[in-house]
């Protein structure tokens, strides 16, 4: 959903950084398929929908002038996990309508707003589970049986310390917290 006030350039910005090229995810998920064990009694996906952003037209109440177009280059997004449950056009997936607008109405960069119906424990998810990408052989998680033995401490400060950086970004370590 793209909600708020943009220029122009920062709506076509937004909407190129949401942009999923299918036939590369596709691929990413084939070789998943493949090779990663959690990804290998999956189902193809040789339909694969192309994701739609859901936006406010353009209208006087929405969309700034430029000002500066070095300035507006930068756009940063702001993440929400609203409750669970099917989205609607009234309340998304918030419980109430005032719900909704206050969280529209209190961001100042645009939002993604995701849901899930399918829920998993915290405790059974793994980070090979978690981050398929960084670990895509399926293995490599903090309590997996290995041949010297590790406790679980020092794999998560060597994880933090590994130069790679996916393991820098702020979502990995606030998941490792």
């Amino acid at each position: 959903m793209l909600a708020g006030r943009f220029t122009p350039e920062q709506r076509n910005i937004v909407k190129q950084r949401c942009l999923l090229q299918v036939e590369n995810m596709k691929t990413v998920f084939n070789w998943l398929k493949e090779n990663n064990c959690h990804y290998a009694g999956m189902a193809n996906i040789d339909n694969c929908p192309k994701p739609q952003i859901v936006e406010d037209p353009p209208t006087q109440n929405n969309t700034d002038q430029s000002g500066n177009s070095n300035v507006e280059k930068f756009v940063q997004f702001q993440y929400w996990f609203p409750s669970l449950g099917e989205p609607n056009t009234n309340t998304c997936t918030f419980n109430s309508e005032e719900e909704f607008l206050r969280a529209v109405l209190t961001a100042k960069e645009p939002t993604l707003i995701y849901t899930n119906n399918k829920t998993e424990n915290d405790w059974s998810l793994s980070l090979p589970k978690k981050f398929p990408l960084y670990f895509p052989y399926g293995v490599g998680g903090i309590k997996e049986g290995r041949a010297t033995k590790v406790s679980d401490i020092e794999c998560m400060r060597h994880y933090l310390r590994v130069s790679l950086p996916q393991f820098q970004k702020a979502d990995f370590i606030l998941v490792l917290c």
